[in-house]
């Protein structure tokens, strides 16, 4: 098993109902840039197990095509019945916890060429962030590598 394989996700977001009744996931594997992205799986029995491997395969992907992009997935246990009801719940918890999220990762993205020198702030990842990222719908703490 490679490093890579070994390594948490870059952070996780719960997600327990608070835009509507929900539980589900969203993982965010790696971090380029401060960009990730992926897609959304919804079944009655995925896990966040699941997620976090189709994360990390997300990464695998961008990877191997040369996209300068990371890897992420959501997941959402549903069976599926009301799929627009699921999906609009699903975008009403994960917006305010993503978009801080993403707020969180841009100021870990590569500096300016200008600041990449300064020993002051890290280049890349969130990896060395002193506190890990809360989520700010429940104010619980993310999952953080």
């Amino acid at each position: 098993m490679s490093d890579l394989e070994k390594q948490d996700p870059a952070f996780t977001v719960h997600l327990n109902g608070s835009g509507g009744d929900i539980k589900g996931w969203v993982v965010v594997d790696s971090l380029y840039n401060g960009l990730a992205m992926g897609g959304t799986r919804m079944t009655p029995g995925v896990t966040e197990e699941e997620v976090a491997g189709l994360a990390r395969d997300m990464t695998h992907k961008f990877t191997l095509a040369g996209l300068p992009i990371g890897g992420a997935k959501a997941g959402i246990v549903s069976d599926g019945t009301d799929r627009e009801r699921t999906f609009r719940t699903f975008g009403r918890t994960v917006k305010p916890s993503c978009t801080a999220a993403s707020t969180w990762a841009s100021t870990w993205a590569s500096p300016p060429a200008t600041a990449r020198s300064s020993s002051t702030r890290p280049a890349t990842t969130p990896a060395t962030a002193s506190a890990p990222p809360t989520c700010p719908s429940t104010g619980a703490p993310t999952t953080s590598r």
